[in-house]
């Protein structure tokens, strides 16, 4: 469920924050619009080696996928660690949402998140919360005043 979840503000933070990357459709292709992929598919890497991992260990039929599961558990800790702090760097840097959901994001990384326990979605549901604000912030009309 946390892996559905991040995916989705992975994917919330990018449409607040792709107005912020550059004026031009080639400029907006830049390091924040570049991280998002690879940060889906390395959460989703996670996701489907432990996934894949955990059956090995329960069904004999599955053994022999347990090394590949872990290798792709393996590859998608180092790609998401990586694009989601390019990712949070990125949204320190081009301040659309708080200061703190950047921080929050650095802290949702996976590498952190292992030392975190069971208060591992913290850092994420207040990026959500971020991004909540946000998003309020975008849909509110101005009142009109005559």
């Amino acid at each position: 469920m946390l892996v559905m979840s991040v995916i989705a503000l992975i994917v919330s933070v990018h449409a607040i924050q792709i107005d912020s990357y550059g004026p031009g459709a080639v400029e907006r292709i830049g390091l924040g619009a570049l991280s998002v992929l690879p940060s889906i598919v390395g959460v989703t890497l996670i996701l489907v080696g432990y996934l894949g991992d955990t059956g090995g260990l329960r069904y004999q039929v599955l053994a022999d996928l347990r090394p590949v599961a872990q290798n792709l558990e393996l590859l998608g800790w180092v790609v998401a660690s990586v694009s989601l702090l390019v990712l949070a760097i990125v949204t320190l840097i081009v301040r659309e949402l708080p200061w703190w959901a950047g921080i929050a994001m650095i802290a949702g990384n996976p590498l952190i998140a292992v030392f975190m326990g069971p208060l591992v979605g913290v850092p994420w549901a207040l990026v959500g919360y971020a991004v909540l604000r946000a998003a309020g912030r975008r849909t509110e009309q101005p009142s009109r005043v005559s």
